[in-house]
Parts: structure tokens; sequence; C-alpha cells
């Protein structure tokens, strides 16, 4: 169910097909939504780390504090697990509370996908994922491809990460419903959203070094991240309180000049 201030897309969102592009110097981003509101997006980055690195923070179980337009991660279970080629084919379902923000509106939401992590080739690490349910998407599926780059001896000097995804929402704040550039805009959103999620990747292989490895950064980013939520949580209802306080305040006061 879409909330008050979220609309159902508008009909003839053909007309408003287009592509939207960002290339920067260690990734390159594609957007289109050639089909009308259905934006397909094609990632290409490069890190220079090991694929297993990267990887690590895709099949990593708690990406709190990780990606910023992740709240909190919620469940998480193992449907399947067993041994391939050189590692594990795993299908997991992950739960997660997300977070948008389109000029001065804001949301919070909740997701749950089912991911396929496929380590058996380590020259081919990938990660497979389809929506289940979704607050405020209809469709939300891709797949995360990390490859090993290698100078002219061969040696392993970063990798290629290539991400494709296709987004549909359910709906659009109201207030953009019914301009003519609506394409655009969620076009706009979903090339941020790539941004964003490049950003926190970097951030997070910064902080890995020769007595930091991945996964103790991932669990201090976790750590960090949860209390930062508990934070705002109890800061929020802080304020509800006061607020509630000032009104019952407010209330008793107007009645006693008639008494």
């Amino acid at each position: 169910m879409l909330s008050k201030d979220v609309v159902p897309l508008p009909p003839n969102g053909e007309r408003l097909a287009g592509e939207s592009v960002d290339n920067k110097e260690n990734y390159s981003l594609q957007v289109s939504n050639a089909d009308g509101y259905l934006c397909r997006l094609q990632a290409t980055c490069h890190f220079p780390v090991a694929p297993a690195t990267v990887y690590a923070i895709f099949v990593n179980t708690d990406n709190t504090g990780v990606f910023r337009d992740i709240k909190t991660s919620g469940r998480r279970e193992v449907i399947e697990e067993k041994p391939q080629g050189e590692g594990y084919r795993r299908v997991v379902e992950v739960e997660q509370v997300g977070e948008s923000k389109i000029l001065m509106w804001h949301t919070t939401f909740s997701t749950e996908v089912r991911v396929v992590e496929d380590d058996s080739d380590p020259a081919r690490l990938k990660t497979e994922f389809e929506l289940v349910r979704s607050d405020i998407l209809t469709r939300f599926h891709g797949s995360w491809l990390v490859t090993p780059e290698t100078d002219a001896k061969g040696q392993v000097t970063g990798c290629t990460a290539i991400l494709e995804q296709e987004v549909l929402p359910r709906g659009v704040p109201a207030f953009l419903a019914n301009v003519p550039v609506l394409g655009s805009a969620l076009r706009g959103v979903v090339i941020r959203s790539a941004q964003r999620m490049i950003q926190d990747i970097e951030s997070i292989l910064g902080r890995v070094n020769d007595t930091t490895d991945i996964h103790e950064v991932l669990r201090r980013a976790a750590k960090k991240g949860h209390a930062q939520e508990a934070d705002k949580q109890a800061q929020a209802q802080r304020k509800e309180q006061q607020k509630q306080e000032a009104a019952e305040q407010k209330k008793s006061g107007r009645g006693g000049r008639f008494l």
C-alpha cells in the first residue's frame, strides 16, 4: 500500500523515455527507461583491490553502516548452500530497511530480496538479486559480477565490478506525478543512488590496511551504524515525548482560564 503522499505512476510513461549517463575515471553509469518508467542501470566500476575484497561487501551479512541508503538490516535466512567449484553457491533471503530522499520528500521503506551468492569461480565472483517484497518497488532485480584486473605479468592489480539492474517504483511523490520531466527525475534518483553506493564502497575499501582486513572493517561499520540508528530513534522518541508534553500543557493552560 502506498503512503498518503505517494501516488501511482501516471499513464503514458512511454513518452518520458530517455537516458542519463555519468562517466568518471573509476566508473561509468548509464540509466535508461526506454520502455517507460522501468529504469535499467548499467554500471562498470574499477577498484584497486582484489575481487574477493569487493565481493565480501556484496555478501556481507549486515550492511548497516556500510551503505547510506540502508538504515538497518533485518532478517537473513540461508535457503540453500552447497559446495560448487572452488567455493559455494548460496541462496539467501535478506530483509533491509532503506531510506529515500527526493528534494524535501523523505521516506523509509522495507524491502526483501532473494540473493544468489556464487563464489565457485574466483575469477568470476557473482551475486544475483530478485525482489520478493517491497513497500515502494514493484520490480527490482539484477546482478553484480566481479572480475580481476591484471598487469602484463598476470599479477592482480585490482578488479572490475559490473552491475546490471532493473528497478520500477510503485509510485512517486505526489508533487512529481504531473511534471513533464518525470522520466528524467526517476533516472536521476537511480543514478544518484548508484553514485552513493560507489562512494560508500570506496569509503569502506579505504579503511582496509595491513592490520585490518575487509571483514573487520565491515564488522566495525555495522556496529557503528547500529549505534547511530539507535541514537536517532532515541532522539525521535524524546522529541515526540516533548511534543506531547507541550500539547498537554497547552491544553491544561486553556482549561484553567475557564475555571
